[in-house]
């Protein structure tokens, strides 16, 4: 019993000082003053109607996933008008829809490109990953690297997006769909 009580205050006691040390932390932050800042705004393209992620390319072409599957393609500043062919079918309802485009960190010597998207499941939905490379505005190569399961009947908390690390591994997020007391840590 004596162990037992002794561990729960050596608990509690890590994290009380873990608490204090962040809270100094926090007071300790230098935080940039905004208020002079003046920002003028200026708008390059007002076609867009949900987008959700953008991702340049070395070849100075910028991609702009839109919610309802589309991935439009940008030069210079302006849409060129193209789109990217190929592109998967999204659940684009709700909340779904086509989501986060990220480059792989070694993009200049192996072309993958992957996108977040919700991938329709007959009448379902599930939240999905894959990777592919363009030729010219198509995209060739789709390789499925992961999908939530299982798929549901709900159309929001899709999440998603992607981060490298480092080391060159892969992260996503993932919403949890609506099962609330099913989420994870």
């Amino acid at each position: 019993m004596k162990k037992i009580v002794s561990l729960i205050a050596f608990v509690l006691g890590v994290s009380s000082f873990y608490s204090f040390s962040v809270k100094t932390e926090l007071n300790n932050s230098v935080f940039a003053d905004t208020a002079k800042l003046e920002v003028t705004p200026q708008v390059l393209y007002d076609g867009l109607n949900n987008p959700w992620g953008m991702v340049w390319l070395p070849d100075g072409r910028m991609l702009i996933t839109e919610r309802s599957g589309e991935i439009l393609v940008f030069k210079n500043d302006k849409f060129t008008g193209e789109k990217l062919s190929g592109v998967p079918a999204v659940f684009a309802k709700g909340q779904g829809g086509l989501m986060d485009i990220k480059l792989h960190p070694d993009y200049k010597t192996n072309g993958w490109i992957y996108i977040t998207f919700s991938k329709p499941v007959g009448e379902l939905a599930s939240t999905a990953v894959i990777r592919f490379k363009l030729k010219g505005n198509q995209i060739v190569d789709k390789e499925d690297i992961f999908e939530a399961k299982p798929a549901l009947n709900a159309d929001f908390h899709f999440g998603s997006r992607i981060v490298f690390d480092k080391d060159k591994y892969m992260f996503i997020s993932v919403g949890e769909r609506g099962t609330q007391p099913k989420v994870q840590l």
